[in-house]
């Protein structure tokens, strides 16, 4: 605050109206009425004004520093929250990017795996229950592959495409080959457990490829 205005706010006090007139009077009643009466009269209310304008910024110089020490304070503050916060989506980040990339590893596996289990045509003349009586066969080791792509990616499947891979592996447990007497015969039954199994593989992957996409 600029010094005039300071002297401005306290000469306009009644401190300063009452020093001033008992100074007038002192001066009256001693028969000081000349230049020497209004000289006293001028240094003394200077001098007065001078102490009461330190005092007064010093005691804003004060306050300033209170203030600048309150505002560091807050800043520092939030300062450190912004930093936290910084940090946790950096860390949610990372966790977010790991567990897309476990997905997409998922999915190109279950891919992959679908497409060894589907039948394909050995012969031209094959038909579709031929196809699936061959995978049938086959139901046991079917099964421990399912398995093993459940215990590595299970985390990071979708829940219904993890139901519908551990029922295709229900499924091929129920109908595998017995393995002990390979002369007996395929049942209608195991066929149509492995056709039921293949339209469940094929729905996993439906739903996989839909997800990593969306």
């Amino acid at each position: 605050m600029p010094s005039d205005t300071v002297a401005q706010i306290i000469a306009g006090t009644e401190w300063y109206k009452t020093t001033s007139g008992l100074i007038s009077a002192f001066l009256g009643i001693v028969g000081g009425g000349g230049v020497v009466a209004v000289g006293v009269s001028s240094f003394i209310s200077n001098h007065l004004a001078s102490k009461a304008i330190e005092k007064k910024k010093a005691e804003l110089s004060q306050e300033t520093e209170k203030l600048k020490a309150t505002l560091n304070a807050e800043l520092e503050r939030l300062k450190g929250e912004i930093s936290r916060e910084t940090e946790t989506h950096k860390t949610k980040l990372k966790k977010f990017e790991l567990i897309q990339s476990k997905e997409i590893d998922a999915a190109t596996e279950l891919v992959k795996l679908v497409r060894s289990i589907y039948p394909t045509r050995s012969d031209p003349d094959d038909d579709w229950h031929e196809a699936c009586t061959r995978v049938a066969m086959q139901l046991d080791a079917i099964e421990n592959s399912i398995d093993e792509f459940l215990s590595k990616n299970t985390f990071y499947l979708d829940n219904e495409v993890r139901g519908l891979i551990k029922e295709c592996s229900d499924l091929a447990g129920t109908h595998k080959y017995p393995q002990f007497d390979p002369e007996d015969p395929v049942s209608a039954d195991a066929v149509a457990g492995v056709e039921r199994m293949l339209e469940k593989l094929e729905a996993a992957e439906v739903k996989t490829i839909a997800y990593i996409r969306g």
